[in-house]
């Protein structure tokens, strides 16, 4: 929740810092790699929320980073394709959150 705060308050190299403290306490955290996922498109670097997205290990939230980030990056099929097996999966359990992609 801090990484979050953090970011709304445009402090991302503080937020970057409280990330490499969880990793350091936690190496496998699923939170780091969502954290890693928001502060890179929100800080424009699509490339590296791509590759942070690829990283999570829950498919919906996986698909639906690659979604966000294949938009950003301007592949609108790529993007489009992640947020169809998207729907595809999860549509019964996850309308609001697919919704908002």
């Amino acid at each position: 929740m801090l990484v979050s705060y953090l970011a709304a308050a445009g402090k991302f190299p503080e937020a970057h810092a409280v990330l490499n403290r969880i990793e350091i306490i936690e190496p496998d955290s699923r939170s780091a790699h969502t954290g890693r996922f928001r502060l890179a498109l929100l800080e424009g670097k699509a490339d590296e929320a791509l590759a942070e997205a690829g990283k999570m290990s829950n498919q919906f939230r996986r698909l639906q980073a690659i979604a966000f980030s294949q938009h950003s990056l301007g592949h609108e099929h790529e993007s489009q394709q992640a947020l169809d097996d998207l729907i595809k999966s999860f549509a019964s359990i996850g309308a609001f959150q697919i919704a908002e992609v």
